[in-house]
């Protein structure tokens, strides 16, 4: 998932207006567990010490614009602004979407997506899915999504 990630902001980096202080889609969120689990152990691993939450800003994570733990942060951060395909579930139709900021100086009509580049999410979401269902399964948990702004009293 990281990898496609990855290659779709290559593929498509002269459109992305996504760049160090753009935060206009960060927000509080919550994950699965296996995400929560995942970007707290390497936080723990690096010995982060994060900053306590601005509370103006509105994502527990945001210092002066920037992502306080963007190493480790969550698969909808990272995805967040590329072309993402999604089915429609009222027409089962796949549209595709990104960041209004993004592809300003392509006309709409030039723009071509399809499977080689954009990302499926809900492909993404379904493999996420499985992978949290067996990570929950496997430490007996809760699977109910955990507010990501917890990571700052499980790291005190």
């Amino acid at each position: 998932m990281e990898v496609r990630s990855a290659s779709l902001t290559a593929i498509h980096s002269c459109n992305l207006a996504c760049k160090a202080g753009c935060h206009d889609c960060c927000t509080d969120i919550s994950v699965f567990p296996v995400e929560f689990d995942a970007i707290l152990a390497a936080l723990r691993n690096k010995k982060a010490v994060l900053p306590p939450p601005d509370p103006s800003a509105a994502c527990a994570f945001l210092q002066n614009g920037l992502c306080a733990i963007y190493e480790h942060r969550p698969m909808i951060c990272r995805t967040h602004g590329l072309p993402i395909a999604f089915t429609d579930h009222d027409d089962a139709t796949k549209n595709v979407d990104f960041c209004p900021k993004n592809f300003t100086s392509v006309p709409p009509r030039q723009l071509k997506f399809d499977e080689t580049n954009t990302l499926d999410l809900d492909d993404l979401n379904f493999k996420l899915y499985e992978i949290n269902a067996d990570h929950v399964e496997a430490q007996d948990m809760n699977p109910v999504r955990i507010p990501l702004r917890r990571l700052h009293e499980e790291l005190k």
